[in-house]
């Protein structure tokens, strides 16, 4: 998000994203992130579960390879995030090393996702914020109304 150029009061608010999103409805939540760890992908995970009310029978990600290098250990987070999973009654699984297009829908997705935050800061006219909550509402806007289209264009047979 650091390209994006996004400031709070003026300030620079450097920070990730959190993107989730379903590949076949693509319903999709996004939260903001400072750190890549066991403890913000699980919470931002939370997060999105309490949104959707529900949750997929399987998860897929990525390798993780910032988050377990942040852990220290790739074995003892595997383990946490399999805990971790369990607890919510979901399958992980990642794709290999390297192998980005094993996760494809969900890595263009994040492509598109961040290609239409960059348009619509451009057509807002800013990149700054006056509160992070503002920054927060923008983000969840852009949500409700990709999500919205979504399910109204498909429930309506548009697609």
């Amino acid at each position: 998000m650091a390209l994006l150029g996004i400031t709070i009061g003026d300030e620079p608010f450097p920070h990730l994203l959190f993107h989730c999103r379903l590949p076949y409805s693509r319903w999709e939540t996004v939260s903001i992130a400072f750190v890549e760890d066991f403890a913000s992908f699980a919470d931002d995970f939370s997060r999105a579960m309490r949104q959707l009310e529900s949750v997929p029978a399987e998860h897929r990600t990525d390798n993780l390879q910032a988050v377990t290098h942040a852990e220290g250990d790739r074995r003892v987070f595997n383990q946490r995030w399999s805990d971790f999973m369990d607890h919510y009654g979901v399958k992980p699984s990642t794709n290999n090393p390297g192998m980005r297009h094993e996760n494809g829908s969900v890595e263009k997705s994040h492509d598109l996702i961040y290609k239409t935050l960059d348009q619509l800061l451009r057509l807002r006219g800013s990149r700054n914020f006056a509160s992070r909550t503002d920054y927060e509402m923008f983000l969840q806007g852009v949500i409700d109304r990709r999500n919205w289209w979504r399910s109204n264009t498909t429930a309506a047979g548009q697609r």
